[in-house]
């Protein structure tokens, strides 16, 4: 079973190795294994000041920095700016 590793912090980039992982399977060459890196920003336990020190303020700024909601967002805005922009360049 092929295995594919995808930083999951990347919408778009989960979405297009998910669509190539559902083609193959249609096709009925079988499953893949989708491996999405990413990122926890809380504890285990889903609270925070627990008082758990095992990563820095400083490595959880430089992920969050990354957020995929935040990035996909910002990918969005650029493309609602172009089709405003360039309406006819898009067909």
């Amino acid at each position: 079973m092929p295995g594919v590793v995808v930083d999951g912090m990347d919408v778009v980039a989960v979405y297009e190795a998910a669509g190539e992982a559902i083609d193959r399977a249609r096709k009925g060459e079988g499953p893949t294994l989708l491996e999405c890196k990413t990122y926890r920003f809380y504890d285990h336990v889903g609270v925070r000041g627990m008082g758990l020190t095992y990563r820095t303020d400083e490595e959880l700024e430089e992920w969050k920095a990354k957020d995929a909601i935040q990035s996909f967002e910002k990918v969005l805005l650029k493309l609602i700016l172009l089709m405003i922009l360039y309406p006819y360049n898009l067909r």
